[in-house]
């Protein structure tokens, strides 16, 4: 039912549908549900006590330890199938206070250089954190938005680097911090927030487009949306070189901008972005040169994009690969026709993969497979949606994995235990460990209290 192909960079991208005289509505962008693999797994619970675990991570240092970030401010280590007692890292004195019915801010990403084991290079010791700071007017962020004057920013979304002298260290609490570069937020919400070296050892940023709903309000470029707007940081995806020992110098120093990065001598475009037209990728990896973002969409579509260089994935005069009115109300927002007033350029990229609200409410990225595991799973992407509801005969709501191949785009649920595509608890994010293996993080609550946040490796059925 699956084919295995492994994922490789150029694929092809969903087409976008032709253009006609008349964009008619449409309120069932994909009507055909979505069907299970024939592939089954286990969720094997190995740490509990958690509040709401968002992303794992190696720092690749030989030691074995995965490392999962904790939305509330805290990043653990998780090693030899044991939470560690004190967090790695915590982080929440920088934070903003995060509020527990639903937040989307938070501690949202960590990321280890690839030196980071190497004594002898520039990188060693140095991992970064992606935080959600308070908004302080007298210590404006690197990249600010136009806000009404009796409206201030929200927050300050912030990549910090942290050096620790011993890369082997228990705890990183002790560690030299360095802002690196920070973002004006206009609202609470749509920070993106992942953070990952790529290959070439340069750190990729994801952003969203700042909040709100259709990319549109205080903080968001008039007729554009910040999606639209290449002169924004927001609503894109950001690739630096943090080290600075290399590529084209900044105003304020704390970076480089890579030599080949798409826009570098393009003024009408920031030289900082790598590729833009985004809402929220809240998660995003690489798998080789491939970097596959999952983009949570508005209300009707998810969608899982292959990141290209210089790429516009056309939001917000799309959704997915469906044309998009941000003014007009959700069952009349998508088309399969550009509207006449918001003419699209012929060279946006579409979705390799999307599904709609059928199915979910809003993708959470993971991983392609490339453990030992679960054989089957061998080159497809492993994702989830948050949480489904309205699930036909039953009463409650439930996170739902999902799993793709990437090369075709064809979805399918992907069954746990003996039952269905749903897991119970709210998945909040994905983690993987030094050998490939991967893990689904959850919690049982809409926003960052309790403590439910649970770590499952997924392992296979018996």
């Amino acid at each position: 039912m699956l084919n295995k192909t492994p994922l490789t960079c150029g694929l092809a991208a969903v087409a976008l549908f032709a253009a006609s005289a008349a964009a008619e509505p449409i309120t069932n962008p994909i009507p055909e549900p979505i069907q299970d693999a024939d592939i089954r797994v286990d969720l094997q619970l190995v740490a509990d006590g958690l509040v709401s675990p968002v992303w794992g991570t190696t720092a690749d240092d030989g030691t074995g330890r995965m490392f999962v970030v904790d939305q509330v401010g805290k990043a653990w280590v998780f090693q030899d199938g044991q939470l560690s007692e004190q967090p790695y890292l915590d982080v929440s004195e920088h934070m903003v206070d995060l509020q527990p019915g639903f937040d989307e801010r938070g501690f949202l990403g960590l990321a280890f250089h690839p030196d980071f084991a190497d004594e002898h290079a520039q990188g060693y010791g140095r991992f970064y954190t992606f935080t959600s700071e308070p908004f302080d007017a007298d210590n404006r962020a690197d990249f600010t938005i136009d806000m009404p004057e009796d409206l201030p920013a929200n927050h300050i979304s912030v990549v910090s680097e942290w050096r620790v002298a011993d890369h082997t260290a228990e705890s990183a609490q002790d560690a030299e911090r360095r802002v690196v570069v920070s973002f004006d937020e206009p609202q609470f919400n749509h920070n993106g927030g992942a953070l990952l070296f790529g290959p070439d050892k340069m750190l990729y940023i994801s952003l969203g487009d700042g909040g709100a709903g259709n990319d549109i309000g205080p903080g968001h470029t008039p007729e554009t949306g910040n999606g639209q707007d290449s002169t924004n940081p927001l609503g894109a995806i950001l690739r630096i070189n943090p080290l600075g020992d290399t590529g084209h110098a900044t105003e304020r120093g704390q970076y480089t901008i890579p030599e080949d990065n798409p826009f570098l001598d393009n003024d009408d475009v920031l030289d900082v972005i790598y590729a833009y037209g985004l809402r929220n990728v809240f998660r995003m990896a690489f798998d080789g040169d491939a970097l596959v973002a999952a983009d949570v969409g508005q209300a009707h579509l998810e969608i899982i994009n292959i990141i290209e260089s210089g790429g516009n994935y056309g939001w917000n005069l799309m959704e997915g690969s469906f044309y998009f009115d941000p003014t007009a109300g959700p069952d009349e927002q998508l088309s399969r026709e550009p509207l006449p007033d918001r003419p699209a350029p012929d060279n946006l990229l579409g979705p390799v993969a999307q599904y709609d609200h059928d199915e979910g409410t809003s993708i959470t990225g993971g991983f392609v497979y490339r453990g030992k595991a679960v054989q089957a799973l061998q080159g497809l992407y492993v994702f989830g949606d948050w949480q489904r509801q309205n699930i036909p005969g039953r009463d409650d709501t439930s996170g739902r994995l999902f799993v793709t191949d990437l090369a075709n785009g064809e979805i399918f649920a992907l069954p746990v235990g003996d039952g269905d595509s749903h897991i119970g608890d709210l998945i909040t994010g994905f983690a993987q460990d030094h050998e490939g293996e991967l893990y689904v993080l959850t919690n049982n609550t809409a926003g960052p209290q309790g403590e439910n946040g649970r770590i499952w490796k997924i392992v296979p059925h018996e």
